[in-house]
């Protein structure tokens, strides 16, 4: 699979959104202001508070977790 990233003007977001969304083959992501956006619309506690455990009973540390993101074997 591919990953691109786009830029695109805000007043044609929504349409090239929508367009995206139509093609089985594309998966689109909440650009980071959306996210940020839902995130303040809840609370913050709530949110915070609902991640605790999330890595529990998982082996998995801060080194393996860098090595996966950077791709370091």
């Amino acid at each position: 699979m591919t990953t691109v990233l786009l830029e695109i003007k805000d007043s044609k977001a929504p349409f090239i959104m929508e367009l995206l969304d139509n093609f089985s083959f594309v998966k689109t992501k909440p650009s980071l202001h959306e996210t940020k956006e839902t995130v303040n619309s809840h609370d913050k506690d709530n949110f915070f508070a609902n991640c605790f455990g999330m890595w529990e009973d998982r082996d998995i540390d801060a080194e393996t977790l860098r090595k996966q993101t950077w791709g370091i074997e």
